[in-house]
């Protein structure tokens, strides 16, 4: 057994961010919150295993498909997920979301002890988890009715740190106990940006404004409503989570503690259809029924939510893109689409009339021609950015702290100071000479 001296652990610490730094400068930047899925979708349980079970032996999404399923953990207390149910979200493609219940309370300098033992147990959690798992911190923050901005900021700071120690591609969110504009400006003041890849907010808070103030904060972060209601009418899940990104939520999770097959089909769904390079078009919806459009990036083809009048049996919709064409339905307990019949081109755009058809429903829409139209791959070729990203020095300090973190954990240090006293004696004199050797000591 070696026992590293502080200085030699430094110097560990210090080429090992330097490593990781070097590979994070030369490699592309890291993927966007924009063009991964609009919307993102995923499920909150109480049991994540079951909800596992529920997807096993199913087609798996694939790497570019996203469907979150999301569950909370008090660290510490509740037992770790196992390999089990890691390796059956993996098989499944499904994004693993645990959000940590800290207890510690405030001041947090004077609870030292309690929040020392959260973070080792947070970080143990990190370090099993895979590679792109998304934290979400919720914490109290004590009975006083405004959070304290920098006690909230400390604690996420430390969070940040244990967690990307052990598993430094996850991703770490956080969730206010109140959540306005002021309160993110108080917040984001405190230089959390780099700690954080978003917050999460409950389902009824008023996004006004908040989506556009946070993405002025903290550029490409991601905005999830927690506990979007689960409705009765299964197919009408689409239609919430297309009303979550259109009140710029870049993250939907809807609340069942016993989701249903069906349920789980129409959100796999969800991640196979708009999932990738796809973006909420407000300028395509349709009239003669609420509907929400979504443009995919590689054809220009649409993914258009449906929401049929409750008066009807059926719907008439009325596109102002003449372009379109080929007209799909989408079947959520197999995700298969049916072509339609119903279109055709008119002056003023697009027609399509659909008979009998559920409450929501999603359809697909491809584009006349649109290989053949000029300049299409110029069009691609000129917004193609190609450059070094500048890493921040706030991302350099949080990865450095993340590596010495985890490397402090691992390793057993400690130091001590040697001291030896000698007494000389000459012959049979009664004079003796007194020395005392003192120094550091060392021990491999």
């Amino acid at each position: 057994m070696t026992i590293a001296t502080p200085d030699a652990g430094r110097r560990r610490s210090i080429a090992a961010a330097l490593a990781l730094l070097l590979g994070a400068l030369i490699a592309p930047a890291a993927e966007a919150t924009l063009g991964r899925c609009q919307p993102c979708a995923g499920l909150t349980v109480t049991d994540p295993a079951a909800a596992a079970q529920l997807l096993a032996g199913g087609k798996p999404l694939a790497k570019d498909q996203v469907l979150y399923l999301r569950w909370r953990s008090r660290p510490g207390l509740d037992p770790l997920p196992g390999s089990t149910l890691w390796r059956d979200l993996a098989a499944a493609g499904i994004t693993p979301w645990v959000a940590i219940e800290l207890a510690t309370p405030p001041p947090l300098l004077a609870n030292a002890a309690a929040l020392t033992a959260e973070l080792e147990a947070l970080a143990e959690l990190a370090r099993e988890s895979p590679a792109d798992t998304f934290f979400e911190l919720r914490w109290p923050g004590g009975d006083e009715t405004e959070l304290d901005a920098g006690e909230a900021a400390f604690l996420i700071k430390r969070s940040a740190v244990a967690i990307t120690g052990g598993n430094p591609d996850a991703r770490v969110l956080f969730a206010p106990r109140s959540a306005t504009i002021a309160d993110l400006e108080r917040l984001y003041a405190e230089e959390v940006a780099a700690y954080l890849d978003g917050v999460a907010l409950a389902a009824e808070t008023n996004l006004d404004g908040l989506a556009a103030r946070l993405a002025e904060l903290d550029p490409g972060s991601d905005l999830a409503l927690i506990g979007l209601p689960a409705p009765d009418a299964v197919s009408e899940v689409l239609v919430e989570a297309a009303r979550a990104a259109e009140r710029g939520a870049t993250i939907g999770l809807f609340a069942a503690a016993a989701p249903s097959a069906e349920l789980m089909q129409t959100l796999l769904l969800i991640a196979r259809e708009l999932s990738g390079d796809v973006a909420i078009d407000p300028y395509s919806t349709a009239t003669g029924a609420e509907s929400w459009a979504f443009v995919r990036g590689d054809d220009l083809s649409l993914r258009v939510v449906v929401k049929r009048p409750p008066d009807q049996t059926g719907v008439n919709l009325e596109f102002s893109s003449g372009q379109l064409t080929s007209p799909a339905l989408f079947d959520p307990a197999t995700g298969e689409a049916s072509p339609l019949f119903g279109g055709s081109r008119a002056r003023s755009g697009y027609k399509l009339a659909i008979a009998d058809t559920p409450a929501a429903f999603l359809l697909r829409l491809e584009r006349a021609g649109v290989g053949d139209l000029a300049g299409v791959e110029g069009v691609e070729e000129r917004v193609l950015v190609e450059g070094t990203r500048a890493m921040p020095v706030e991302e350099i300090l949080r990865r450095l702290q993340a590596v010495e973190d985890a490397q402090a954990r691992r390793l057993l240090t400690y130091s001590a100071v040697n001291t030896t006293s000698m007494r000389f004696q000459v012959g049979g004199s009664v004079q003796s000479i007194d020395a005392t050797f003192r120094g550091a000591f060392f021990f491999r």
